[in-house]
């Protein structure tokens, strides 16, 4: 089973990004479970009080609180977490370069559809 994380602070678009992997994984016969987070800072409060980890977060960059660069760094550095893949997503490219020290998964760019979701096949 593929446990997946969603962290966005636009409700909007974690919705949408729920029922575009929804699809593509019910399209490609993967079991999977999926929870939503409306900021870094819930998601992390999350994984340390639950002792939780995800095969993926899809993670929004810029939020309040914590924002998804620095709760890359987080999870890299003081969680030590290399094994979660981490896919951004923003409405801007402009971020690339400064995601290389969190070593992401992959970098998509909003609006999200289902033929974008290739990261998760990657996956498997």
């Amino acid at each position: 089973m593929l446990i997946i994380a969603i962290c966005d602070d636009e409700k909007n678009i974690c919705t949408s990004l729920e029922r575009v992997v929804e699809e593509y994984a019910l399209g490609k016969n993967i079991n999977y479970n999926i929870e939503s987070f409306n900021s870094a800072d819930e998601l992390l409060k999350h994984i340390l009080l639950k002792k939780n980890s995800y095969d993926i977060i899809f993670l929004d960059i810029e939020m309040k609180g914590i924002n998804g660069i620095e709760f890359g760094e987080i999870l890299r550095g003081d969680m030590k977490d290399e094994k979660t893949k981490i896919i951004y997503i923003s409405w801007e490219n402009s971020y690339a370069m400064d995601l290389f020290k969190v070593r992401p998964f992959d970098f998509l760019i909003k609006p999200l559809e289902e033929t974008n979701m290739y990261p998760i096949e990657k996956t498997l």
